[in-house]
């Protein structure tokens, strides 16, 4: 319990102090120094009454297992954001499974029973609604939108504008053609990495609220996607009119269509969605959102409908989707890993003070150091990738 008032003293002391240096200093997880502070008035709350009490009952009877919690959340969460449906019997048989792992691996928990009363109390802690588990609805709380957006404002108002940036990722069928019968099987969504560096301060966004106050899922990958799709089909129509078969797409070509798409998204688009997402302070707003543009969308997707028209005619087989269906039809892909159970596990380890970031480290620096690489077999590596990007 002191080590987590620590933590929170820490950030009150300098808001600026990102959750990932907080995790070196106090060598955690960035994800359980994100749930401490979640829960910061709680902890603080519990620290003020054990000073009457004895501390390690205290800790026993209010938070035996919450570092479990605090890691299946993450788990719960990571399922979450990318769509897919959770059971209450998926909830149970994981905590289950976490629970009997962190044990065998040393992990000091009472006997834990994963009962519905459990569960009742685990739902009502982290927010979780029945309707959230079940998948049956993938939207956002008002208020929780409403509270994002608060609290993004409150973050981008202690930096200069031209340093706030909203990155996403996308999945995408680059060689998909808008046939309905003709759907690729060999198009996959590649795993997505997360890219750590100094100076830089992230917050990830509430889950499922990105369509509301995220730039990118605003409406900026969409654009994206249009004229992707667009720069496409009339590169096949051309191939046609000229009597060719349409050709297949290679990687290197997919990235000089990216290329392109990316440079007609116009810096007023972006700036537009920007402003629609609400996160920016009145300061930074110098447009009247009631007063913006809103017919270059339209006009985009007008294009692309004609753009499919054209293909149709130059061959009568394909039986088009619509332009809204070709557009978002790879936009619930799974791009990102999830944790697996030995992570997980290795964080409730971590939080529990079985592991030490230090016992980690020497694992992971134990693996033999590659041999450096000359400049003649780089070069070599280089022409490999080009040929087979081709």
């Amino acid at each position: 319990m002191a080590n987590k008032v620590n933590i929170i003293r820490r950030k009150d002391a300098d808001v600026k102090l990102s959750d990932e240096k907080l995790a070196v200093e106090f060598g955690i997880e960035p994800s359980t120094i994100s749930g401490i502070l979640r829960n910061k008035e709680k902890f603080l709350q519990l620290h003020a009454d054990a000073k009457s009490l004895d501390l390690k009952k205290t800790h026993i009877q209010m938070a035996r297992f919450y570092s479990l919690e605090e890691i299946f959340y993450k788990w719960f969460e990571g399922l979450r954001s990318q769509n897919i449906p959770v059971s209450q019997d998926l909830l149970k048989m994981k905590a289950v499974k976490l629970y009997n792992k962190a044990i065998e691996q040393g992990a000091q928990f009472s006997n834990f029973e994963v009962s519905n009363g459990w569960l009742e109390k685990f739902q009502n802690q982290y927010d979780i609604r029945c309707k959230t588990i079940t998948g049956e609805s993938k939207s956002a709380c008002l208020n929780q939108v409403e509270n994002g957006r608060k609290e993004l404002q409150q973050i981008i108002a202690m930096f200069n504008i031209d340093n706030v940036y909203n990155t996403n990722e996308t999945g995408l069928f680059f060689r998909l053609g808008p046939n309905k019968t003709l759907v690729l099987k060999g198009d996959k969504a590649k795993d997505g990495s997360f890219l750590s560096l100094k100076n830089l301060q992230i917050k990830f966004l509430p889950t499922n609220t990105t369509a509301y106050i995220q730039s990118c899922d605003a409406g900026i990958i969409y654009n994206f996607k249009v004229y992707y799709r667009k720069i496409l089909v009339l590169q096949w129509i051309c191939e046609l009119n000229e009597g060719q078969k349409i050709k297949k797409l290679n990687i290197k070509e997919a990235i000089e269509i990216v290329a392109d798409a990316w440079d007609n998204v116009k810096q007023e688009t972006i700036k537009n969605y920007w402003l629609n997402t609400g996160i920016l302070t009145a300061e930074m707003t110098h447009t009247n959102v009631d007063n913006m543009e809103t017919d270059e969308a339209d006009n985009d997707i007008v294009e692309l409908i004609s753009v499919l028209d054209s293909l149709s005619i130059a061959e009568p087989s394909i039986n088009s989707l619509t332009a809204n269906e070709y557009i978002e039809i790879d936009n619930n892909l799974v791009n990102a890993e999830l944790p697996t159970d030995d992570e997980l596990v290795k964080e409730i380890l971590l939080v529990e003070g079985v592991l030490h970031p230090t016992q980690v480290d020497m694992k992971d620096s134990s693996k033999k150091e590659e041999a450096s690489i000359s400049v003649k077999v780089g070069r070599e590596a280089l022409v490999t990738a080009r040929k087979f990007l081709e």
